[in-house]
């Protein structure tokens, strides 16, 4: 809850960002890379809405409540089974 405040404070519809450090800094969040930026990204999208021109990001919509986070189903498809 306490990550939903800050980015509903920080935060304002319309903003414009340069780029996707640029919105890290201003949420308090580290940069990261990969799929851990990847991650980081669909997190953002409980919280707030953006538009991505090339490397601009644009806030479309914030939340008030947060959306619920997705269940994380595990590893289990990736094994195979035995016969």
């Amino acid at each position: 809850m306490i990550r939903h405040n800050i980015y509903t404070e920080c935060l304002l519809v319309g903003q414009i960002y340069a780029n996707y450090p640029a919105l890290c800094e201003k949420l308090y969040e580290p940069v990261l890379h990969g799929g851990s930026k990847e991650a980081q990204l669909r997190n953002w999208q409980r919280f707030f809405k953006w538009k991505r021109y090339g490397q601009v990001y644009v806030i479309t919509h914030i939340y008030t409540d947060p959306l619920p986070a997705p269940k994380f189903k595990g590893l289990k498809n990736r094994q195979k089974k035995k016969k």
